[in-house]
C-alpha cells in the first residue's frame, strides 16, 4: 500500500507518515530505498513515495490504532456475563456475522451475482 493511501485512510499528514515509515523500517532493520518508488505528481514533478507490503502496512496502521486507544484511554468493554439477555444478544450477533461471512464466501467462490442477506431473529 502506498504512503499516499495510508495517509488518506488514517487521516495523517503525508510528512508524518513518512517519518513513521522510516522509524518502522529502521526498527525492523529494513532499508527505506527498497520500499520507495518515483511517483509522477499531477503537477509534473516527481517524488519518492513509499510502498509497503501487507505485513508492514498492517504493522503501521495497527500502531496508529494502538496510539488512538491509548490516547483515548479506552479499554474494550467486556459483556456482562451475568446478564442472560446481554449474552443472548451477543450470541445472536456473532451467529449473524458468522452466517453473513459464510454466505459471502459462498457467493464469492461460486461467482454468483449480488445477494442481499437479511437475517431476522
Amino acid at each position: 500500500m502506498s504512503l499516499l493511501v495510508i495517509a488518506e485512510l488514517t487521516g495523517k499528514e503525508h510528512s508524518n507518515v513518512v517519518v513513521d515509515i522510516n522509524k518502522l523500517l529502521k526498527a525492523v532493520r529494513l532499508e527505506a530505498p527498497e520500499f520507495s518508488r518515483l511517483f509522477k505528481m499531477p503537477s509534473g514533478q516527481t517524488a519518492n513515495v513509499y510502498y509497503l507490503d501487507k505485513e508492514l502496512t498492517i504493522t503501521l496502521i495497527s500502531g496508529y490504532r494502538w496510539q488512538e486507544l491509548e490516547a483515548a484511554n479506552q479499554k474494550p468493554a467486556l459483556p456482562d456475563f451475568s446478564d442472560p439477555i446481554a449474552m443472548a444478544e451477543l450470541y445472536i450477533t456473532n451467529e449473524k456475522d458468522s452466517l453473513r461471512l459464510e454466505v459471502q464466501q459462498q457467493v464469492h467462490e461460486k461467482g454468483c451475482g449480488l445477494i442481499t442477506l437479511e437475517i431476522t431473529v
